[in-house]
């Protein structure tokens, strides 16, 4: 696997120095839309999911609930998140994994709970959109990438799935549901 991070496009923009992204353009921010206009709204609109009758389907949450999934070794059995919660939370330390999860925009991603093996206290900042350490002081730009202070070294990432929660029971049928307070 390759690990990757998903941001908002605004974010991206703003980070220094830009990473390598690919061409982004105009036509690429429209909506998906299937051949025949009108039924993808319809399909995301509806309990239907095609290729999983509904019979085989987790009914806890409506088909369509976004989930944030940890599929890194580290969770073992996987665990998963309603995205809401997340998104609500800002940053989300799981203590079990010993790992982050840090909503920013849309997005969430995700990072271990030590760097160079000293245990760490993620908070985001708002305002500038930088992650720090409590403790040290130690400051990354939200992609995990050291910024100043005394630990050194980038944060590491975690690889994390984004998806409907039909979706996601079907792939991942033993992980567990973790609710944020």
């Amino acid at each position: 696997m390759i690990p990757f991070q998903i941001l908002p496009w605004a974010v991206v923009k703003r980070l220094d120095p830009l990473p390598q992204v690919c061409r982004v353009e105009q036509r690429d921010f429209r909506e998906f839309e299937l051949p025949i206009p009108g039924v993808w709204r319809k399909i995301v609109a509806s309990e239907a999911t095609p290729g999983l009758p509904s019979r085989l389907r987790d009914k806890s949450f409506p088909a369509r609930t976004r989930v944030v999934g940890v599929i890194d070794p580290i969770a073992k059995p996987q665990v998963v998140y309603v995205k809401r919660d997340l998104m609500e939370g800002g940053v989300v330390w799981n203590k079990a994994l010993n790992a982050f999860l840090v909503a920013v925009g849309d997005s969430v991603n995700g990072f271990k709970g030590t760097v160079a093996g000293k245990p760490i206290e993620l908070a985001l900042n708002k305002a500038d959109g930088t992650l720090s350490d409590a403790a040290s002081g130690t400051v990354w730009d939200v992609r995990g990438k050291f910024k100043g202070g005394p630990i050194n070294s980038d944060l590491q990432m975690l690889a994390l799935s984004d998806e409907y929660w039909f979706s996601w029971r079907a792939f991942h049928p033993g992980s567990q549901l973790v609710r944020v307070q």
